[in-house]
């Protein structure tokens, strides 16, 4: 794959798509979330790219009536089209459930 300067591609925010464009190095992150009725639930997303990848690593905390969930992935993808979405591929992942984990789940 030939590297190029400029990544542009389609992300989610909280509330509808955007476009973000990285340099070759660079990297943005964002949050969304907050309060819920029962609690709180926060997501939080790095994007990276370095040249030939993009990589998305998130962390998704939240807590409710159940107790507090982590969830976590780590994610590559080809660079797409300019503008276009990304076509994730997860790497890693995983998650801890406290209260699940208190009851032998």
């Amino acid at each position: 794959m030939t590297e190029k300067k400029n990544a542009r591609f389609k992300v989610w925010t909280d509330t509808s798509t955007a476009v973000l464009t990285l340099k070759a190095g660079e990297s943005r992150h964002h949050s969304f979330g907050g309060l819920t009725d029962e609690g709180y639930d926060v997501t939080h997303s790095q994007y990276s790219y370095d040249g030939k990848h993009l990589y998305l690593e998130q962390m998704r905390r939240a807590s409710d009536c159940d107790g507090p969930l982590t969830q976590w992935r780590e994610m590559v993808a080809e660079l797409p089209d300019s503008g276009d979405w990304p076509n994730w591929e997860t790497e890693k992942s995983g998650q801890r459930d406290v209260f699940a984990e208190s009851m032998g789940y």
